[in-house]
């Protein structure tokens, strides 16, 4: 766990970076991960490789590898990523309005 800058308590993440010749993939975990999680979390890297090595877009060179809202884990582009990063900060805003 870590504190933010309120001091409450939040699960403390870990973000991997690959490299590879046709670009980069970030994987964000939970510190805990269970193993079933990391067997999942490498298979979903040799995924997002596959992905990279057959894409001929010249403009698709990362990839992040993330556990959505329903905790399964997804391969997203940039965009992607940026866009769920807003939705889950919109989340949170809503949930402490409500409060």
């Amino acid at each position: 766990m870590i504190l933010d800058a309120k001091q409450n308590e939040k699960p403390a993440k870990l973000t991997i970076k690959f490299n590879t010749d046709k670009g980069t993939i970030y994987l964000e975990v939970p510190c805990d991960i269970p193993d079933y999680g990391l067997q999942e979390s490498i298979e979903k890297i040799i995924e997002a490789k596959c992905i990279l090595d057959n894409n001929s877009n010249e403009g698709l060179n990362d990839l992040y590898i993330v556990e959505d809202k329903s905790g399964n884990l997804s391969i997203m582009t940039l965009t992607e990523y940026i866009n769920y990063r807003k939705s889950i900060r919109q989340d949170i805003l809503l949930l402490f309005n409500h409060d």
